[in-house]
């Protein structure tokens, strides 16, 4: 009996120093584990606010550059020659006597744009352009005048977009566009009229955006769609 008295008292006396070393040694552990869990779910946080976009799709309107393959196809000797005349081969003599134009003027490039962005550097539109030249064809006997000559073009390009610099409020960037252009002439003196169709590329090596939700832009560009300067306005949702 008092050997088991003892035993019981012993064991009390014990289980109390046991289960303090015991919370000793393994507590530090669960902290530690706890806050590394809080620091990867921290750190995934912090990845998918850097990779969030702070708008998926744009749409802008623009107008400017000068179309100087449309103007090539369109105006001076060219714009009333026939199709089957090669570009910038001398005329003949009774050239002479053919019809001249006066100076030939242009709306400019009107252009409209959609994109989809898919990373905050990278993006992919449909750029839809639209430009009209017309002159006056006068007399090379009389110098009276003889009629209208004039055309539209209108050309397609799916382009990608690579932003370099990328702010909230600021952004950098250049595109490159491939597609297709479609442009009509007709001259009402001589019911003479063609459809032109040729492949449309066009670049832009730096481009502009500043503003936010609204925001406007200005981009140099080279191709067939325009050469030079463009200026828009745009909104992003």
């Amino acid at each position: 009996m008092k050997k088991t008295v003892l035993t019981t008292a012993l064991l009390l006396g014990v289980l109390p120093g046991f289960m303090t070393a015991h919370q000793r040694t393994y507590g530090p552990a669960l902290e530690t584990e706890d806050s590394s869990s809080r620091e990867v779910r921290d750190s995934g946080r912090d990845v998918t606010y850097r990779n969030r976009l702070d708008y998926r799709y744009e749409f802008n309107i623009g107008w400017g550059g000068f179309p100087v393959l449309d103007a090539t196809n369109f105006s001076n000797y060219n714009f009333l020659s026939a199709p089957e005349v090669d570009f910038f081969v001398p005329g003949s003599i009774s050239d002479i006597y053919s019809p001249y134009t006066g100076p030939t003027y242009s709306t400019g490039v009107l252009s409209a744009e959609f994109n989809i962005q898919f990373k905050k550097w990278f993006a992919l539109g449909l750029q839809a352009n639209f430009d009209g030249l017309w002159a006056t064809a006068f007399s090379s006997e009389t110098g009276e005048r003889m009629g209208n000559c004039g055309g539209i073009v209108f050309s397609f390009l799916p382009y990608a977009r690579f932003t370099y610099l990328n702010r909230p409020v600021v952004k950098l960037y250049s595109a490159v566009g491939l597609g297709v252009g479609v442009g009509y002439r007709k001259y009402d003196f001589s019911g003479f009229d063609s459809t032109i169709v040729y492949p449309s590329f066009q670049m832009t090596p730096i481009g502009i955006m500043v503003g936010k939700r609204l925001y406007g832009l200005f981009e140099l560009g080279i191709g067939t769609v325009y050469f030079g300067c463009r200026a828009g306005i745009g909104y992003r949702f």
